[in-house]
């Protein structure tokens, strides 16, 4: 069963990183702005598809790419 998963970052440059290795590792991803109840550095969150929120991680840091934190499911 696939989760809705928020991913903040310290940066939009980690953002947008992020948004371009999560879709090209499979991912269904977007970048959007953070929601109200969750807090970040800049601003901007990925909102990313998955089954858990464990392969987001693990995606993240096979492409060493920094997160704030890992919100959900969804």
């Amino acid at each position: 069963m696939q989760h809705k998963y928020v991913v903040t970052f310290h940066s939009v440059y980690w953002a947008m990183e992020a948004e371009r290795e999560l879709t090209a590792a499979g991912f269904s991803c977007r970048l959007r702005p953070v929601p109200r109840q969750f807090s970040s550095s800049c601003g901007i969150c990925a909102e990313v598809v998955a089954e858990n929120s464990q392969s987001v991680l693990d995606a993240l840091a096979s492409c060493h790419l920094e997160h704030e934190e890992i919100y959900g499911p969804l």
